[in-house]
Formats: C-alpha cells, structure tokens, sequence
C-alpha cells in the first residue's frame, strides 16, 4: 500500500480491500477469516501441562521435597528416597490437576463474554462475535459501542470517540469521513476509529481496515504483553498468612534441629526430620486454594446466569451491604411491550393502529427509532435497547417495516442518539411531501413544554391547554400503575444536517404526535429475591429516570418500601452529608439522572456501604465503576458492560442474589480450608516438637511423616471449595470488605483444636510408650493415630460453625470421594506388604484397632467439644 489509510479516498480504501458500501459476502466473510484469523488480541501464554509442571518445580514445597530426595540419595536412604518421589508426584499431580480446572473455568468464561459488532454484509444489517470481523467488513458505530478493529470512516453524525485508552486525553475526538494528511499523527486521524477506543455519541459508518494483532491496540498489545495479576485482598490477605505461618515453622524447625542434635541424634537423621516436618506444616497448599475455590465461585455464578468478568468480585459479592438497582430490565422483564397509543384524536379511546393516526404515530416512531430488524434462517431477530425493540416489533407486526420506509422517500439523513441531558433522540429524515423532516422520540416533557402544534387527522393543529393537560393526565395516570410513556414529535425543515440548537435540545415549530404507553412486567422471581436479600442484611434501592408514579407502582410490586422516596431534583438541594442522612433510610430514588447515581455511589461508599450498582447505559459506566461491584444487564452496552463485573446474562435480579449467596459460600469454604491446614499442620509439629523435647524415640520416622501428609492435605483440603452454601448463610449479616482470612474466631479455634488434637496424639503415644511395645510396633500405631486425627479435622471443620451432628455429611460428594481415597490409603499402607516395607511400618495386635477405634471416637469428641468452647470465647 503507497499510503495510510487516513490519507486515501474512501473509494480507493474499498477498492484496495475489495469491498464496498455495503460490504462483504458472508461468503468472502468466511475466506478472509481464514487468511487474515481472528480478530483478537495476542494472547499471553495458555496453561499447558508442559508448562504447568515446570512451574510447580518453582513452589516452596516442592523445592523442599526435591531438596530432601538429594539429602536422602546422598545418605543411601533408598526407601525414603522412593517416598519422597511418590509425594513430589502426587503433590506435583494434584497442583497440576487444580490449575487445569482452574484454567478450563476461565477460558469457558472467556468464551462467555465475547463482545458482539453490528456490520452490514450485502446490504443486511447483521449482529457477529467481534473476533469474526475481517478486513473489508463494513461496521456500525454508535453511542456505548467499543469500537471493534481499526475502522476508516466514511459516513458520520455526531459522532465521538473516545480515545483515552491510546492517547491518555480523556475529551471525546470528533470523528469525520474527510481525507487527512499522510503525516497527520495517530491522535489526529478524525476518519479512523481505532479498536477498544469507545463511541461516546453520535452515529458513524466505516470498513474494517486492520484486525486482530495487526491493529493498532493489537501492535502495543503484541509489544508489551503481560499476565493480568488476579490477586485480591483475600488472596493477599492468605498469603501473608502462608508468609508467617512458613517463618513460624521455620523458627520452629531450627528449635526442632538443635534439640534434637543436642539429644545426640544423628545430623542426617534430623536433617530427614526437618524437612519432613517442614513439608508437613507448611501451609503451601493456601495460595492455590484461594485461586481454585474462587474460579469454582465464577464457574457456579455463571451457571446462574451471571458472568463475573474478575476474581475480586467473586470475594466482594459477598460482602456487598447495598444494591442500587436499575428498575427496567432487572426488577422488571425489559420485554417491552406497545400497549396504547394516543394521539390527540384518540386520547379518550386509546387504542392499537387500526385508527390512522395511530399508525401515523407508529410509522414516525420506527423513523425515528435506532433500533432494526436482522433478518435471521430462523425468521427476524430484533435488535436495539428493549424500549425501541418494542416500537421496531410493534411495526413490524404491523407491516410498517423501517428498511422499507427509508427506501420509500424516507431516507435517514442524520441521527443523533438520546442523552439524559436531552432526554430524546433526533432522526433527520426526507419527506415525500417535501424538504425535511426532524422526528424527536423520548421523554414527553421536554417534547411537550417545546410543542407549538399537535398531530391530528393526518395533519397539525396549535396545541391547545387542554389537550396538553390531557396528554399529561394520560401519562400520570398510566405511571401510576407501572407504564413507560414515550413521545413522538417532528418538525420539518430544510436543512440536511441536524442543527446545532436541536442537538442542544431546542426545536422549533414542533409537532406533538402521540404517546406510547409501553409496558414492562415485573420479573415473578422478584419479590422472592428481594425478601431473601433484605434478610442477608442487604439494603435494597431502586433507582430509575422515571416517574415517581411509576416508581412507586414498581416498588410496591416488588416488594420494596416507596414510603421514603427520593427525586433527582430534591437531590439537588441536598449536600452531601444531608443526602448520606436521607439515603440511610430512602429506598426508592426517581427521576435521577446518570450523574446522580454515580454522586449516590460516592456518598454510600464514603459512610462505609459496600455498593453494588446494577446499569446498562454509556453514562452509567462511571458509577458502574465507582462501585465496588458493577453488574450490568446482558442487553446493555458494550461500554457499561466493560465497566461492570458482573454480567447479568438473564438480565435476572435473582441471578444478583445467586451471585451474593456464592460469594458468602467462597469466603467460607477458604475459611474452612485454612483452618483444617493450620489444624493439622500445628499438630503434627507439636507431636515431633514434644517427642523430641522430651527425649522419647520419634513417634513417626521421616518417611511415615511424609506420607501422613499426603493422606490428609493432599486429598482433604481443596474438597472443601465444593462445600455448597450453609443453610443460614443468606441470614447472616455481610462481613466486613477486606476482613481478614483468618478472624479472632478462627484463630482461637484453630489453636485450641491444634492445643487439643495434639495433647490427645501425645497422651496416646504416651500410653504406647508404656506399653513397651517394639518401635515398629509403636511407630505403626501412631501412623495410622496421626492420620485418624487429620481425617476426624476433615469432618469436623467441614462447618467450624456447626456441631458435627448438625453438618450434612453427604453433600459434598468431592469430600467423600477424598475422604475415601485417604482411608484407602491408610488401610494399603498398613495391609499391603510391599507398601508396609517402604514405609517401616509393621503389622500389630488386633486388639490395638480397637484401641484406635476409641481414639478415633475420642478424637471427634474432643473437637467437637473444642468447638464449643472456641465459640463461647470469642
């Protein structure tokens, strides 16, 4: 190519990539998906199994194990040097295993939340996955669109850019169709739109010049990859756990070595025992555990009908205090419906488009609408924000098809998006009858306070007081009980653009055409939901644009309090201490603008609220990302979509619900696990610590140490990330944002479980001691002792909270599978003569089962009363 393409006349930009105005085949679609690939960014390295077990070679714990297997080679150990390789493999197996479930439940997230383009192949508007846009392809931009690849412009109107993501500038670009010099700089190009950037306002037509890693966010992108960091607070907050708990054993260690070297023993013999030791206490296991229970979380919520687009907000789900709700298409089905239609000649008697200026209406509304009709194999598919959806549908069943009309002396000239300053869009379109016409479609106050005549009998007559009351009669009255009213008006002109005044919201001579009155119900599993949150300790608010009527009807619907009712007006006069006072109490807020919610969001979250904020438009995108979670409806826009964490694919405010509950069950089901690891880990320590102090022969050798470690922390601790939720846990209040992993609750249970568990091993080695038994004997004995105790720690933990008679036992069917392996485990190395020989374990009285049966009774016993004690005491 001799020059850019921001230099070169749209027909030579076609010409070169063989295309057109109205683009490509869905045939030539196909071909140039396969020469020029999808339209996605460079990816960072993909988890592979290769790659996978070279990097658990770089894990504490195994770098300790690789360090001992060296230590025992050396010494001749043969047998200890086999046990060793069998834990390096399953514990190197079991890392590997997580991470590729891990991995599978993001990509299958990935693939959830591929963005969508609206392009036109040969004339038919079509809606594709961006990552299938090639070259040639002609796109649509508009208001909250991303911009899908990098686009030359050729036709646009109003429309802006925003660029902030490339040039830093956050100020919306102006875009155009003109020609710009060839050494015009990247950040004034005004006829090319660049990938990721986003469309603010206006509308804008152009073709797909560069794709995929050849796009200008795609060069940086293949430049400067790096890995998205995923830690959260509670990752963090485990971590630094794992970082002192690994100085503890290690200080621990040291007194453990020196001891035992003072005892006389062998320097070999207590390296073995150091690090068996060490391998056993060390809490490793805790990173991971975060990672695979939190991915587990998302992959559940998904399920749901939720997208949760970052591991953070799987954590904070469960702590959120406040929801700011969206009314339309949330607590409501956003399945709009048409269902009156006045004009002036038909404001006592609504009715449907049989009579002629009803139908006048509905034509000038699908004018006016940015809504269309995709027609799909399966028959139309309609696409556009839910209130135009209706007007596009209600059309089309009625044989006024938009497409038709602009090829029929219609023609869209101009298009200029609704905004909440505005509050109405503006379609410039020809008129058969002759110049142009302006069709303004949105709210009906600002329509009606600028309307000099009224649309009656096919033609306009002065807009009288009275039908202007009535009009407004009509719209209190129908919000009453729960309707949306749209206006449409027109004006005719003569210029071919859209003027700045009417762009400012000014039109003169308007023509007020009608009201539809639009009807949305409420979602049936609304009012469930809502009782079930309120009862978690969640406030409810519902914020919306709309009439107080209206709000109130919904609410009262839905079951929310509208008693204290809160207008974006009356906002207004409040500071923001006094608007903290009323919103302590207020639980419906109306008629608020974009602005104000984000001012709302600011002023929860200053008192000490975790704020969720459900959204769906361009201007909600700031709030939405001022919360601490943004979740967006799956019919919203690709900006508010970018901006929230959760995605609402069902558009379902149980799926919020849903959401909250695994957020809850995530946190508890860490908890779980990290009081199981320090439970056991703080045991066996005390175990070898006591024996050595004391100067008794080792109750375990380093080898029968090892392998207890992988009966019960191999296969018993991540089960617990499939606990499922506790029955109570939507009762409890939301626990503090960033709270620590382990509470003064935890702590105090983990150490009188830790305290208890190991006084009982010791007194029962004791009791061995004297016994007189054979240190064979007696080592066997405590093998199977010790791992009796971490398997009793799996039960029991499973719900710290609850008495083990109150857990059910079955619904956790990983636990058991776990819990079953273990136990196989345990009879094999005890049974099996082979397994006996590599462990120095031997075969022992009959009568000793029965003595561990007890022990293992005394063992729940003990933990179970523990548990009662660490709850009366802290």
């Amino acid at each position: 190519m001799s020059s850019p393409w921001h230099s070169r006349t749209v027909a030579t930009v076609l010409d070169e990539l063989h295309s057109s105005l109205h683009g490509i085949t869905a045939r030539e679609a196909v071909a140039r998906l396969e020469r020029f690939g999808y339209n996605e960014l460079t990816r960072g390295q993909r988890w592979t199994f290769v790659r996978a077990l070279v990097g658990q070679f770089r894990s504490p714990l195994a770098l300790v194990l690789v360090g001992a297997l060296i230590v025992t080679l050396l010494l001749s150990e043969y047998a200890d040097a086999v046990v060793l390789v069998i834990a390096l493999c399953i514990n190197v197996g079991a890392s590997v295993a997580q991470e590729a479930r891990a991995s599978k439940i993001f990509e299958a997230l990935e693939a959830t939340q591929a963005p969508t383009a609206e392009v036109v192949r040969q004339e038919e508007h079509k809606i594709i996955p961006i990552r299938e846009l090639v070259p040639g392809d002609v796109v649509e931009l508009a208001g909250g669109h991303v911009v899908p690849a990098d686009v030359r412009i050729f036709e646009a109107q109003g429309l802006h850019v925003n660029e902030s993501m490339l040039t830093g500038e956050w100020h919306p670009v102006e875009k155009s169709e003109a020609l710009e010099p060839e050494t015009a700089p990247k950040n004034a190009r005004k006829n090319m739109a660049w990938g990721g950037t986003v469309v603010v306002a206006g509308r804008g037509r152009g073709v797909v010049v560069e794709t995929g890693a050849h796009s200008t966010i795609g060069t940086i992108a293949t430049l400067a990859l790096h890995a998205k960091d995923e830690h959260t607070p509670l990752s963090a907050s485990v971590r630094r756990l794992a970082t002192v708990i690994s100085l503890l054993i290690l200080a621990v260690l040291a007194a453990i070595f020196i001891v035992g070297l003072l005892r006389g023993t062998a320097v070999a013999e207590m390296l073995l025992i150091s690090v068996a030791v060490a391998v056993s206490a060390m809490p490793e296991g805790l990173p991971a555990a975060v990672t695979i229970t939190l991915a587990l979380g998302m992959e559940s919520i998904l399920r749901r009908g939720g997208l949760v687009r970052g591991l953070l907000a799987t954590e904070t789900l469960g702590a959120t205090t406040v929801i700011l709700v969206d009314k339309t298409g949330t607590l409501t089905e956003g399945a709009m419906r048409i269902a009156h239609l006045y004009t002036a000649r038909t404001l006592e008697h609504a009715g449907g488009v049989d009579h002629p200026d009803n139908r006048a209406l509905i034509e000038m509304a699908v004018l006016a609408s940015d809504a269309f009709v995709e027609h799909a194999a399966e028959g139309p598919v309609f696409r556009g924000r839910p209130v135009e959806r209706s007007i596009i549908e209600c059309g089309y069943a009625n044989g006024i098809e938009q497409q038709k009309l602009f090829t029929q002396g219609h023609e869209r000239l101009d298009f200029v998006q609704f905004e909440s300053v505005r509050r109405f869009a503006l379609s410039l379109n020809a008129n058969p009858v002759g110049a142009y016409r302006v069709y303004a479609s949105g709210a009906p106050e600002p329509l009606l306070a600028q309307a000099t005549h009224c649309f009656s009998a096919g033609g306009a007559r002065i807009l009288d007081k009275e039908t202007r009351e009535h009009f407004m009669a009509v719209q209190r009255d129908g919000a009453a009980q729960g309707q949306k009213f749209l206006a449409v008006a027109y004006a005719d002109t003569r210029e071919k653009k859209i003027t700045d005044d009417a762009r400012g919201g000014t039109l003169e001579q308007l023509v007020f055409v009608g009201l539809l009155a639009i009807a949305d119900h409420v979602r049936k599993d609304v009012p469930d939901a809502i009782r079930e949150v309120e009862g978690a300790g969640v406030r409810i608010m519902m914020l919306t644009g709309d009439y107080p009527e209206t709000a109130r009807a919904v609410a009262h619907e839905v079951g929310i309090n509208a008693e204290k009712m809160l207008t974006g007006e009356e906002m207004e006069q409040l500071s923001d201490e006094a608007l903290a006072t009323k919103l302590a109490s207020c639980t419906v807020l109306a008629r608020v603008l974009p602005e104000q919610k984000l001012r709302v969001v600011r002023v929860l979250k200053k008192h000490g609220e975790v704020v969720a904020m459900t959204g769906d438009g361009v201007n909600d995108a700031p709030a939405l990302t001022a919360a601490h979670i943004g979740i967006t409806v799956g019919s919203g826009t690709d900006v508010a979509k970018e901006a929230g964490d959760l995605v609402l694919l069902d558009n379902k405010f149980s799926t919020i619900v849903s959401a909250i509950r695994e957020g809850r069950r995530v946190v508890d089901n860490l908890r779980s696990i990290v009081t199981y690891l320090l439970s056991t880990s703080a045991s066996e320590v005390m175990v070898i610590g006591s024996a050595l102090v004391m100067g008794t022969p080792l109750p375990l050798l380093p080898t029968q140490l090892l392998w207890t470690n992988i009966i019960h922390e191999g296969f018993m601790s991540i089960p617990y990330a499939f606990e499922p939720a506790r029955t109570g846990v939507m009762r409890e209040k939301p626990r503090g944002l960033g709270e620590a992993i382990l509470t003064r609750k935890l702590g105090v249970l983990i150490t009188l479980v830790s305290i208890g568990g190991s006084a009982l091993l010791i007194g029962f080695y004791g009791w061995l001691l004297m016994a007189h038994l054979p240190a064979e004997t007696m080592r066997s004995v405590m093998f199977v002792a010790l791992s009796i105790t971490a398997l009793s720690f799996a039960l029991s933990l499973k719900d710290p909270s609850n008495p083990l008679w109150r857990i059910p036992l079955l619904n956790n069917r990983s636990l058991l599978v776990s819990l079953s392996i273990s136990i196989g485990i345990l009879v094999l190395s005890v049974t099996l003569a082979p397994m006996r020989e590599l462990l120095s374990l031997t075969t022992f009285p009959i009568q000793f089962a029965l003595y561990l049966l007890g022990f293992a009774v005394a063992n729940i016993v003990l933990i179970e009363t523990l548990k009662v004690v660490a709850r009366r005491f802290s």
